[in-house]
Formats: C-alpha cells, structure tokens, sequence
C-alpha cells in the first residue's frame, strides 16, 4: 500500500479505539489522502483522529471539518427520521425490521462516523399499499420501485429509504425467506423485528460477499466487522455462525475479511493473500468499483468457455442488452407486457446517451481487459470462496 493508504488506515485504527496518532510520515499528500478517505466515505473518522495529533496542521483541517459537521447535521436529522418512521409503522401495524446500517452505526464510538445514504427497512410485502402509504404521509415521495425494493425521498433534505421486499438476494435468500422467520419482536415493540446477533452477522457477511462478487467492497466494510465483533464477539454462538457459513458457502470469505480486519485494527500479521486482499478493497470503493466490474463481466463470461475474446463480446452484450430480470426491475411494466422488452433497450440506451455518457466508457474499458486482469481476478474470488456467486 502506498505511505497514504497506509496512514489512512492508521487514522482510522486511532479513530476506532481512541488514540492519539502518530505524526504524519514525510511527503504524505493530503490531496490524495482527503480522496481516499471521501471514496470509502470514511471523513469523518480521520477528521476525529486529526483533532488528537500533537500537532494538527490548521489548512489540512478546514476540509475535513467542513465534511464532518456536514454529516454531523445529516446525522442527527436521519436519527430523527428513522424513529419517526419505525414510530409510524408501529402505529400502523405494519411489520417491519430496519437493517444495515441503522444497526451497524450504533456500535461506532460516534454514530456520524458510520455514514448512512439511506435507511434500509425491511416491510412485509403482503403490505406494501399500507407501507407506501405510510411513508407518503410522512412526506416522502416515490423515487423508483422495483422487484426487490420501493425508493422514497424527503423533499428538500437527502434523504431516502428504502423499503425492502425481502432481507437479501442471492444465496441467502432462501436461508433467510423474507427475512421476519428468524426476527423477533423488539422489546416493547409489536411490529418491529430484529435478528438475533448471531443471524445479522450472517446477513452481513451475506451482504458483503454479494457486493464483493458484484465488483468489490470498501474499507468500511471490513471496519463493520471489526466494531461488530470487537462488541459481541464473546457473546456469539461460534459453533452455529461456522456451521450456518460453511452451508452458504460463505466461511471462507468471511474468514478471510476477519483476518484482514485483525491486520488493519489489531495490527495482527497478515499473509501475501490477504495483502491482495486488501490492495483490491483499498482501490475499491464503498460498494465496490466501476473498474472492478467491468474486469468481473468478463470474467464471468470467460469462466463459462474459456476464451479471453467470447468472454469479452458476451460481457459487452450482456452490458448492452440487460438480462431480463435486470430489465424487469428497472422497468415494471415488463412483468406484465413482455413484449416491451426491445423498446425498454431503446429506451435506457437512449437515456444513457443523454444523461450518462459515462457508460460508454465503460463498453470502451470492458472491451480492453486484458487476460491478466481477467485472471488475477478469478483467483482473487476463488481464494475468497465467492467464484461460485
């Protein structure tokens, strides 16, 4: 890793565990260190680390401390928010269970420092109308509905939520249903869940490797599952998480992400793989990255017969031409009119044209792999244990 990788990772082990950090090492670029920190969204942990250096440097401070205020304010309204929706859908009767990162973020030192871009809540799908109505009674406006969740936003505050039909698509979708078969009652609640802390690591870790095997993860990702563990870890039913892992095919991975969570917050020492393990989430960002993905479509196509050049076409023409259920999504109507489907093409590649040209560059950049970027990355996923999702 680079001298600025290296100390971001420091800043946020400080941040963590409330220490004082060491002093900058020579010739670190700020710049660049304020972009890493911004494309994982993890400012406002360095931001509270830099207040403890013996000596903070004043002109590098005033960005960070513009961000975290920022989000400070954000921070306090979203809180606001959320009970005041999980308020209105107890009243209402619906069943409901909130998830990720309103969860997460309570285990931080201080819940700004676990950014949130919405509020996911998972809602019973047998009352979607009475959800969506509760939600537009609150002042929320519908964004964009599809198969797996309805988006909502707060007119002049950014704000959105998103109402999940199920917990989780993918390999855990069948071990956890809708997800309310292994929830119980919040205490003094009648209709809002929560999964037992063994279960939401299981989630998370499901939740994880399916962004990981959609074009990576980023540092918070793996800073999750050190606050996570560094709070229940004695509370938890190892036995039942390997078992219920190894089942899901997802042991290895997860394996893999606590030992890389040991070595940046515990400064444990790592191994050559996870050393790649950790410069591929580094390059990444939160959900993943633009480059990731595109070496991912290829590689998908080539695991299918081999050939470096079919794999490419394929991976173009399934970019070109979305699969159906993919169109589905972004396009209702086509559950019900099927035969939409060649207008729908038209339709998105005419709005891509328009408005995000920037995906032509990535037909460009998938057209170009080369083999050893195609390679590299199928042996990073199979020593992961997720080349099968």
């Amino acid at each position: 890793m680079s001298r600025e990788e290296e100390y971001l990772i420091h800043l946020l082990r400080c941040s963590l565990y409330q220490r004082r950090p060491d002093p900058a090492p020579g010739g670190l670029d700020w710049e660049r260190l304020y972009r890493l920190a911004h494309r994982h969204t993890v400012e406002v942990m360095v931001y509270y680390a830099l207040l403890r250096l013996e000596h903070p440097v004043g002109e590098v401070l005033a960005k960070w401390k513009e961000t975290t205020y920022r989000q400070v304010r954000k921070d306090i309204t979203r809180e606001y928010e959320m009970q005041r929706i999980l308020d209105a859908f107890e009243k209402a009767g619906i069943n409901c269970m909130p998830l990720k990162g309103f969860i997460i973020r309570k285990l931080y030192p201080k819940t700004e420092m676990r950014y949130m871009s919405d509020f996911d809540l998972l809602a019973d799908p047998n009352q979607l109308d009475r959800s969506r109505a509760v939600l537009r009674d609150l002042g929320y406006e519908p964004y964009r509905y599809d198969s797996h969740h309805d988006i909502f936003y707060l007119s002049g505050f950014p704000m959105f939520v998103e109402l999940h039909k199920l917990l989780i698509m993918g390999k855990l979708e069948e071990y956890f249903g809708i997800g309310f078969s292994r929830a119980f009652l919040w205490q003094g609640k009648r209709h809002i869940y929560q999964l037992s802390k063994e279960d939401y690591y299981i989630y998370l870790i499901g939740h994880m490797a399916y962004h990981f095997a959609q074009g990576g993860i980023g540092i918070r990702s793996v800073m999750d599952i050190r606050v996570y563990l560094d709070r229940y870890q004695g509370e938890l039913d190892k036995r039942y998480l390997q078992k219920e892992l190894e089942e899901n095919g997802l042991w290895t991975f997860a394996s893999h992400l606590e030992a890389l969570s040991e070595v940046w917050f515990l400064q444990k020492e790592g191994s050559p793989f996870l050393k790649q393990v950790a410069d591929y989430i580094m390059g990444s960002e939160v959900l993943g990255s633009k480059e990731n993905s595109r070496i991912l479509e290829a590689a998908k196509s080539y695991r299918e017969d081999g050939d470096y050049n079919a794999a490419k076409r394929k991976a173009l023409q399934r970019m070109v031409f979305l699969p159906k259920d993919w169109m589905r999504s972004l396009y209702p109507a086509l559950k019900k009119h099927p035969a939409l489907l060649p207008f729908c093409h038209l339709h998105r590649w005419g709005k891509i044209l328009i408005n995000r040209k920037q995906n032509l560059r990535r037909l460009y950049d998938t057209a170009t792999v080369e083999p050893e970027e195609i390679d590299a990355l199928k042996q990073l996923y199979k020593g992961m244990g997720i080349d099968h999702l």
